[in-house]
């Protein structure tokens, strides 16, 4: 007897686990799914508990409630699974058919038709389990999401094949006493115990697919722009560099001027405002194709596939202008600010990397032309070619009044 009771109790152990494991998921990534289906457990735990200790009671109230939980349990978990695949649940379909499933059963409780009642039990919920898999079938598309829905159908199924195979067993009907049969009691809790562990984790599974997709996510993601980093930035652009030898890549580079003075003057929270926003006018003033990324503090880059220099240009430009228009009010003030622009375009068998050196330079010769404008690489020539005219002209013999006189 004792051992019988321990083997009761570990059907609502196991759903206490399971749920606290739910739990942990939706305090992790906030995910509702994942709390309605912890609180499907939980219930299902109290149903098992109340089951076990009402075991003998044909009192109306206490049979329904039991009931009630077993069908809530079902509620909660596919309307948990309605949550994560489509962000709603019909909550309002599964209450009709609780108050339905409920009156059906308390009709043949009353009546103490046992086979009709443990028939309408395991049918009601099956019935449930049905309208939530049909509410979500259309939105399963990846290979662990239709592995959850085959043990879905699979459970769903044994909610009608199993009493109506014991039902057959007991030679059509179920009376007082056979009702009570260790093998329909035993079948039941075995069967909900198997179901719950093969939903839970085939759940656990995709909801764990989700969470190392968002840690991936967020190893390649700028945590406060939600651009990309400049490692996700190398990832994303490998492929494009190595297939794209024979079209022009262009890369732009803006920093945003006197940075320091806005995080000195107004603070380091108003700064990562200004980050955001001009972040976010970067990513809205690019083409679509192109790939935005924040490389640190106040410097961006924007990545620009099958774009010439003066297109890119005309990009950059473009965003300076929007730039020097943005306000950012913080509290009472009112902030502007400027950037400075680097451009480059890729030469052949260039790495990111190396195109970035290049445009960097721009960026620098912009800082030193006065911030606030635009130069590209040809830009970079013209300024060697000064500074070697400069330095020529330096080195060169000056002319004295002597040597003027001599020479004529």
């Amino acid at each position: 007897m004792q051992a019988d009771i321990i083997y009761q109790l570990m059907n609502p152990l196991v759903f206490v686990v399971f749920a606290m494991g739910f739990f942990a998921i939706h305090k992790i990534r906030t995910d509702r799914s994942a709390l309605f289906i912890g609180m499907s457990y939980v219930v299902g735990a109290i149903a098992f508990v109340f089951d076990l200790i009402f075991a003998t009671s044909e009192n109306i109230p206490i049979r329904t409630g039991i009931a009630a939980l077993y069908a809530l349990t079902t509620i909660f978990i596919v309307g948990g699974c309605s949550v994560y695949y489509r962000k709603r649940a019909p909550w309002r379909t599964y209450a009709i058919m609780l108050a339905v499933h409920l009156a059906v059963y308390v009709t043949l409780l009353a009546l103490e038709t046992h086979w009709l009642r443990s028939l309408t039990v395991n049918y009601g919920v099956g019935l449930i389990f049905l309208v939530g898999l049909l509410h979500i079938r259309a939105h399963v598309k990846r290979a662990l999401d239709k592995l959850l829905f085959i043990v879905g159908i699979i459970n769903c199924a044994q909610c009608f094949i199993r009493p109506t195979a014991l039902l057959i067993l007991v030679g059509g009907t179920f009376d007082a006493a056979t009702h009570d049969e260790t093998m329909l009691i035993m079948s039941l809790h075995l069967f909900m115990a198997v179901s719950a562990i093969t939903i839970a984790m085939a759940m656990f599974l995709v909801l764990g697919r989700d969470i190392i997709e968002d840690l991936q996510a967020h190893s390649d993601t700028d945590p406060l722009t939600s651009l990309l980093n400049r490692r996700g930035l190398t990832k994303q652009t490998e492929q494009l560099f190595g297939s794209a030898k024979h079209s022009p890549i262009c890369v732009i580079i803006a920093d945003i001027d006197k940075f320091k003075m806005v995080n000195d003057r107004f603070g380091h929270a108003t700064g990562d405002d200004v980050i955001r926003i001009i972040g976010g006018v970067i990513a809205d003033g690019v083409p679509k194709e192109a790939l935005v990324a924040r490389l640190g503090g106040e410097e961006f880059i924007a990545v620009l596939p099958t774009t010439d220099l003066i297109d890119a240009r005309h990009i950059a430009e473009t965003l300076r202008q929007i730039f020097e228009a943005t306000s950012i009010r913080s509290g009472p003030d009112i902030i502007k600010c400027t950037a400075s622009f680097g451009v480059a375009q890729a030469q052949a068998g260039e790495t990111l990397d190396q195109l970035t050196v290049r445009a960097d330079r721009a960026l620098y010769l912009a800082k030193n032309a006065g911030r606030n404008c635009i130069k590209c690489e040809g830009d970079l020539a013209i300024s060697k070619l000064r500074k070697l005219h400069q330095e020529l002209l330096r080195h060169a013999p000056r002319e004295t009044p002597e040597s003027a006189a001599s020479t004529s």
